[in-house]
Parts: C-alpha cells; sequence; structure tokens
C-alpha cells in the first residue's frame, strides 16, 4: 500500500507532533479505528467505575469487577496500544508495516471479542466466555504476525524494537494464559488449583510484560520527539530498563506458580520491575529538564503522574511480595489499581493528546495543506479542559486507591 506525502504550508509551524507519520506510516483509517473504539471503552468504563469500585471492595473476583476490568484492560488500553503501535512501529522502526489488511482483521476480531468476553463475565455466560476469548487469542496472534513481520524487515533494531518484540511475546504468552482461565470459568476445562496462580501469571504478564513495556518503549519515543530532545536519549538507560522490566515480569510470572520455597525468587523479580520503573522516571524526567521545547505541553502533567502512580504500585508490589501477602490480599488490588488507572490509564490518556489530534489534523487539514492557514495541532483540543480533567482523573484514581 502505497501513501502520499503530505506536504506542510510555510505559514503553520512545524508541530512537534509531525514525527509520528512519515511515509511508512500506514493509512489513517487503520490506527483511527482502535483509537476511536478505545476511547468510547474508556467512556463507558469510566461512567461505571463508581458502581465497579463500591463492588471492588468487596473482591476483585466479583463477575461485574471482572467484566469492568477487561472494558479497560482489553477495551480501552488493549485499543489504544494495537492502534498507536500500528502507527508509531513503522515510523520509530523506519519500515513499512507489513500487512495491513491483516491489521484491520485483528479490529474485527478484537471488537467483538471484548464485547463477548466482557458479557460473558458480567452474565456469567460460558458461550460468550469462550467465544470471546476464542476471538480475542486470534485478534492477538494476527497482531503479533503483523508485529513480528515488521520487526524482521528492519535492518538494524533498536531499543524500541527490542520493546515493541518483548512486549508483543509477553501479550501473545499472556492472551494464552487468559484462554485458559475463560474456558476454566466456561466450564470448558479445569485448572483445578492452579487457577489463582496462572491468573497472577496473566495479570503479571499483562500489565508489566506487555503495557508496561510497550508504553516505556513507546515514550521513550515519543517524549523526546514532544520535547526536541531525540539526541538526548539514553539507549543504554533504556536497554537497562528494558532488560528489569521484562526480566522482572517473567521472574514473577514464574514465581506466582512455584512452591512455596521457591517463592523467594519472587522478591528479586518485584525489585527488578521497581528498578526498571525506576530508570524509566529518570530517563524522562532527564528528557523533560532539559527539553527544547521550553513551552507547557498538555502530555507532561499526564506523564508525570503516571511515573509517580507506576513508581507507587511497584513500591507496593514489593512491599507485598516481601510481606508475602497471599494472592487475594487487598494490597494486591491496590498494586493492580494503581498500575492500570494510575499508571497505564494516566500515560495513554496524555499521549493521546498529541497523537488523536495528529491523525485528526491529517485526516481532516491536510488536504487544504498549501491552500490555506491551518490550525495547530493544539488548537484542535481545549487545554484548560484537559488540564481539569487531569486534575479529576488523578484525584480520582488516588481517592479510590485509598
Amino acid at each position: 500500500m502505497t501513501t502520499r506525502t503530505v506536504p506542510r504550508p510555510a505559514s503553520i509551524p512545524v508541530q512537534p507532533g509531525g514525527g509520528l507519520a512519515t511515509k511508512n506510516a500506514p493509512a489513517l483509517d487503520l490506527p483511527m479505528r482502535f483509537v476511536a473504539v478505545g476511547l468510547l471503552w474508556l467512556a463507558l468504563a469510566a461512567l461505571l467505575m463508581p458502581w465497579g469500585l463500591a463492588l471492588l471492595a468487596m473482591s476483585f473476583y466479583v463477575p461485574a469487577v471482572l467484566a469492568l476490568v477487561h472494558m479497560f484492560t482489553l477495551g480501552f488500553i488493549g485499543n489504544i496500544i494495537i492502534g498507536a503501535s500500528y502507527q508509531l512501529v513503522p515510523v520509530a522502526l523506519g519500515v513499512p508495516l507489513r500487512w495491513p489488511r491483516l491489521g484491520r482483521l485483528t479490529w474485527w476480531l478484537l471488537t467483538p471479542g471484548v464485547v463477548a468476553l466482557v458479557l460473558g463475565l458480567w452474565r456469567s455466560v460460558p458461550l460468550l466466555l469462550a467465544l470471546g476469548g476464542t476471538l480475542l487469542i486470534g485478534s492477538v496472534t494476527l497482531f503479533a504476525t503483523i508485529i513480528a513481520g515488521t520487526l524482521r524487515t528492519t535492518a538494524r533494531p533498536d531499543v524500541i524494537a527490542w520493546h515493541v518484540g518483548t512486549a508483543t511475546a509477553a501479550l501473545v504468552i499472556a492472551a494464552t494464559l487468559g484462554l485458559l482461565l475463560a474456558c476454566n470459568k466456561s466450564g470448558d476445562i479445569s485448572l483445578g488449583g492452579a487457577h489463582f496462580q496462572i491468573l497472577a501469571a496473566h495479570i503479571t504478564l499483562m500489565v508489566v510484560g506487555w503495557v508496561s513495556v510497550m508504553i516505556a518503549g513507546v515514550s521513550s519515543k515519543l517524549v523526546p520527539m514532544f520535547t526536541l530532545t531525540e539526541d538526548l536519549v539514553d539507549h543504554r538507560l533504556a536497554g537497562m530498563e528494558l532488560a528489569l522490566l521484562a526480566g522482572g515480569a517473567a521472574g514473577l510470572a514464574l514465581a506466582w506458580g512455584l512452591p512455596a520455597w521457591a517463592q523467594l525468587l519472587a522478591l528479586p523479580a518485584a525489585l527488578a520491575v521497581s528498578a526498571g520503573g525506576g530508570l524509566l522516571t529518570a530517563q524522562l524526567l532527564r528528557l523533560y529538564r532539559r527539553r527544547r521545547r521550553r513551552t507547557f505541553d498538555i502530555h507532561m502533567p499526564f506523564t508525570l503522574a503516571a511515573l509517580a502512580f507506576g513508581m507507587i504500585a511497584a513500591l507496593l508490589l514489593v512491599a507485598g511480595v516481601a510481606l508475602a501477602r497471599p494472592l487475594g490480599d487487598w494490597l494486591w488490588t491496590v498494586v493492580i489499581w494503581l498500575a492500570l488507572a494510575g499508571w497505564a490509564g494516566t500515560m495513554i490518556q496524555g499521549h493521546m493528546y498529541k497523537i488523536a489530534t495528529f491523525l485528526i489534523w491529517l485526516h481532516r487539514y491536510a488536504p487544504l495543506a498549501g491552500k490555506t492557514r491551518l490550525p495547530r495541532l493544539d488548537d484542535l483540543y481545549s487545554r484548560r479542559l484537559g488540564l481539569v480533567g487531569a486534575a479529576l482523573w488523578v484525584v480520582g484514581v488516588a481517592a479510590a486507591a485509598l
């Protein structure tokens, strides 16, 4: 598939999001369909959140709570990460996206898969659980195939490519465990006493192995782009952060299923996750301090809050492992909440102010380039409303954790 390079009129200043599109980027309809549906899932999850949090105080395993969690993780986070990956991976690696038509099929499997799984969890319908799990594993398989094919065409994989590849591998394993859990809940198989260990490994690989590693890699590309500090990125530090996050996620996932004496391995793994988060935080804070674009950017408060939530979640993870808290303990609910809503949800919202507005700019205004004066990216949203939204979200996440 060929794409047309869009000229930018001289009267329009170069936008920091301009690096989000090159001749290697796919057609806009591919990432936008995921972004649009992901934001709809976020709105629905936010509307139901007060009710869900009340149930969460009872148990993390209440059917309605599980449904709400998967609205947020698969519906919102999953759609956004997959859509953003299709747009950003070709740009970051400098190669075209492989098999973009399969990317559209990914969406057609993911969307009904999330709906079926959420309804199956909510209403405890075995058929919907099995259907949703099957559609989702198909969607993940296609996504992983596309990303792997794209990575293979890269002449010299850099640290961003390693983040993407590692995160995608973790997603495949986590999704497979998720399918086992769905089949167990539908009655097709029985996991017996291993159920909660597999659930813990599934959550660990999803939250740390996939979501956190992918966000770390994308942030290491986007934040320098937004702040005009791409030459200041410490790639060795990013590589160490990747090794710690990925190694910690793998160690924790294995430790949950080991005998009690071997679970001592979980503490070094938890410390590795915390250290990896610390290195990412140090990297991004350094880039912000040395940014060449000194004006205020809407993504900054989201990113800073997300880093704070992520570090708190990582430290609580270490505390929970060190204190040998059982898997059903309330502390793990707080860790998961801060990791999903605090770390991932906040960071993604901040990046969406840049990514979504840039995609909309290309779709709506690019055909007019050179003919008239066009709006800047910052003109496409209300900064005041964005700041109010950031404040409400951060306060809400913190209050719910308490």
